[in-house]
């Protein structure tokens, strides 16, 4: 198997290294000791069209498939790994499981604002008993008319603080 980058490949790559050279390098320093959400440089990602990297573009996504993708978040990890954690858990955690289970009115609803940048995603897997363990997680969710009744524990939520 050939896992050399195409051309298209190659230029989104440069593109996000060149980004990441100009905007996050020279803060990423700033952006961990403030540990506070860089909300300017999400926009700014969200604007170049990588908050929705491989999300189809009928949902405002840039369309990238799984090589390019993961090429750009590694550039964007190799600036600051606190934003690439971000961005990963917004688009391969949150936006991902809208995409892969979500009907039609929800992907109108949750997956464009997120994949254009406008919300930011969150998730939440970690239980006081369980760990990341699923099979040993106790939080139900139960249907009560036309919405769901959460009732558990998590220990954090990826972006949990941040998220719409």
């Amino acid at each position: 198997m050939d896992f050399s980058y195409t051309a298209e490949q190659k230029q989104i790559t440069d593109m996000v290294a060149e980004f990441v050279d100009e905007e996050i390098v020279p803060v990423a320093a700033e952006i961990d000791k403030k540990d506070e959400f860089p909300a300017d440089i999400i926009d700014e990602l969200a604007e170049l069209g990588l908050m929705g990297m491989p999300f189809p573009e009928e949902y405002g996504g840039a369309g990238l498939d799984y090589h390019a993708y993961p090429a750009a978040l590694e550039e964007i990890s190799r600036g600051s790994g606190g934003l690439g954690t971000i961005v990963a858990a917004h688009i391969s955690l949150a936006g991902n499981m809208v995409y892969a289970f979500g009907d039609e009115s929800q992907k109108e609803a949750y997956l464009t604002p997120l994949a254009e940048g406008r919300d930011v995603g969150a998730f939440a897997l970690s239980e006081p008993g369980a760990g990341s363990d699923v099979p040993a997680m106790e939080t139900t969710a139960e249907r009560d008319g036309d919405g769901y009744v959460i009732d558990g524990n998590k220990l954090w939520i990826s972006n949990g603080s941040v998220a719409d």
